[in-house]
Parts: structure tokens; C-alpha cells; sequence
């Protein structure tokens, strides 16, 4: 395997990631064409329209309700769209068995819930299972990987230890790290640095760079500080609410509108996240500074 012959004993380093600046993008290999979907009748997407190229990061911002966990779930064929398609490497994945889809792309959510006390090798093990044949197990070779990518994240020592004895942020990491054990070509993280502190944060979005210049891997993730965008993403897609459904308090959302579309603005991360595309999409006015080379967003004074 790609991971296993390359990345095998290396831990996460700093990297840029994605793409090297000025150079050309890869190929599509995740298409999102004119998506629309929602729960009963409430619509939370509406012609939605982007597509991620070959190693490349693409964050999904916007406030809470936007409809950016949403996506992931359609993308990830939990929730079928009302309208428009979505497509992995050309094919429309509505038309994938569900191994094969498993081998390509893989998701972390939010919330990881589980009883049975598995341990992180043992979650990090079920990743290999697309490629494990029926009555069979993983093997050594499997283990190995594993363990190898338990490192990555600075986790090795947790090995043994059961899931459900984890912190949140442990639980995280092994979910993390579960996902890139599946070897895909698309990674869809909600909010991966939830319940995370400073320093695996950084780690985190540090080892995903890595595998997304190394290896290609194609990272579509929602996030809800923009300064991450600044630091980690080569682009940016920031939504905005679709206007209050009936009998719903405008009042509670940033600047409901009607909209054709739930997408703001999308491109790189400097031109989508300008002060008025902000305070659009959250209702806040902030500013733009640079220091040291980097940009960040603060709220205006």
C-alpha cells in the first residue's frame, strides 16, 4: 500500500500543504454538482457547486446552521441529496457499493459514540477492513501500519488502551488517525480540532498537510475558526444560512437572506474571507491584519 511503503516510521512534521504555491492544481477528484438537501421539509442546502482537485485542502465555514455537516453527510452518502450529484473520482457516488466507496473515501464526524470496549489499535484496525477479504482478519503488516500511524499523532502509548477510557480529544486523535489507516483519497473531517488543545491542534492539521502534499490525499474539512483557513487550507467555500423557514425566529440567524445559494464566496482563503464576506455570513464585524507574514481575523473595534 501507498501509506505503508512511503510513510511507514514517519511522524508528523510541519508542512505546507496541499499543492506548492503558483504551481497548477491536480485533477477533480471530489465534485459536488448543484447539490440541494435538507431534513422533511426544512432546506438546508441549495445548489450547491465546488469541486476539490488532487491534494488539496479545501476548509467549509460559516455559522452554526449553515448546512456544512450537512454536506459532509451527503457527501459521504449518509443523506441523499433533493437535488444535483456528487462525485468521487469521476463516479457518481450514489452508484458505489459501499466497499468501494470505503476504500476511497473516508470521514470523521464531529461525535464518536461506543459501548464495546475496543481499543485504539483495535478502532485504528477496522479501517483496514476495506481491504480485508470476507472471513478474514487483518494481518501483520496491517498491525504494523497501524501502529505506525498511532505514532503520527504522538498516541502510540494509547494503543492498548480501551476507547471508551479516553478524553474527548484522546477519542479524537484515534478517530483521526483511524481514517488515514483507511488509505483514501478523500478525507472529509468535521471539525477535526474539536475538543483538541493548542498543541494537538497544530499536530493534527500539521499531519494532514503532510499527507496531503505526500500522498495526494484530497481533505475537504469544516472548521470554524477562519484563522485555521489562513494557516492549513489552499482554499476556502464560506456558506451563509438559507433564509428562516417558516416559523422559524429570524432574529436567531446571521443575516438570513434569500439566497440562490448557499455559498458566499469560494477561492483562496485571502479573497474569500474579507471583512464583508464575514460579516455577511456571521453578522460580526471584524478586521483584517497581517503580522509576520500571516493573516488573521479579529473582531473589529
Amino acid at each position: 500500500d501507498v501509506y505503508k511503503r512511503q510513510m511507514a516510521g514517519s511522524p508528523a512534521t510541519t508542512a505546507t500543504p496541499g499543492p506548492a504555491p503558483g504551481s497548477a492544481p491536480g485533477r477533480v477528484v471530489l465534485e459536488i454538482d448543484g447539490v440541494s438537501a435538507g431534513y422533511g421539509k426544512v432546506q438546508v442546502l441549495r445548489d450547491i457547486s465546488f469541486g476539490v482537485h488532487d491534494g488539496e485542502i479545501v476548509a467549509l465555514l460559516g455559522p452554526n446552521g449553515c448546512g456544512k455537516t450537512t454536506l459532509l453527510r451527503v457527501i459521504g452518502k449518509l443523506l441523499e441529496p433533493t437535488a444535483g450529484s456528487v462525485r468521487v473520482v469521476g463516479r457518481d457516488v450514489l452508484r458505489m457499493s459501499q466497499a468501494e466507496f470505503s476504500r476511497i473515501v473516508a470521514s470523521v464526524a464531529q461525535v464518536h459514540r461506543t459501548t464495546f470496549p475496543f481499543t485504539a489499535l483495535d478502532i485504528l484496525l477496522t479501517g483496514r477492513m476495506p481491504y480485508v477479504s470476507v472471513f478474514s482478519s487483518p494481518d501483520a503488516d496491517d498491525v504494523r501500519f497501524c501502529r505506525e500511524v498511532l505514532e503520527w499523532f504522538g498516541i502510540g502509548h494509547l494503543e492498548k488502551q480501551p476507547i471508551s477510557m479516553l478524553s474527548g480529544g484522546e477519542r479524537q486523535l484515534v478517530m483521526i488517525a483511524r481514517a488515514l489507516a483507511q488509505e483514501p483519497r478523500v478525507l472529509l473531517l468535521d471539525e477535526p480540532t474539536t475538543h483538541l488543545d493548542l498543541r494537538n491542534q497544530v499536530r493534527v492539521l500539521d499531519t494532514i498537510g503532510q499527507q496531503a502534499k505526500a500522498q495526494g490525499l484530497t481533505v475537504l474539512m469544516t472548521i470554524h475558526d477562519p484563522n485555521q483557513a489562513f494557516a492549513y487550507a489552499d482554499r476556502a467555500v464560506l456558506l451563509r444560512k438559507l433564509a428562516a423557514p417558516e416559523g422559524v425566529d429570524s432574529e436567531t440567524m446571521a443575516q438570513p437572506r434569500k439566497a440562490t445559494t448557499n455559498i458566499i464566496a469560494s477561492g483562496e482563503p485571502a479573497a474569500v474571507l474579507t471583512p464583508g464576506n464575514v460579516e455577511e455570513a456571521y453578522g460580526v464585524a471584524v478586521d483584517v491584519i497581517e503580522h509576520a507574514r500571516h493573516r488573521l481575523l479579529v473582531p473589529a473595534e
